[in-house]
């Protein structure tokens, strides 16, 4: 995440601002210039993936 820029402040912004999208296993959200795929467990959230949208 370091080395494309993004903090992770950005990824918390983006679970709890973006547009989110429901899939098989968690959600997907999107914002900005980036998605993140995440899941909550109990009361944390798992980040699968952080991805560039380009």
């Amino acid at each position: 995440m370091v080395t494309e820029g993004l903090t992770a402040l950005q990824v918390c912004e983006a679970i709890e601002g973006g547009s989110r999208f429901k899939q098989t296993d968690g959600y997907l959200s999107v914002y900005s210039y980036f998605s993140v795929a995440w899941k909550k467990i109990g009361e944390k959230y798992k980040i699968k993936t952080v991805f560039l949208n380009r």
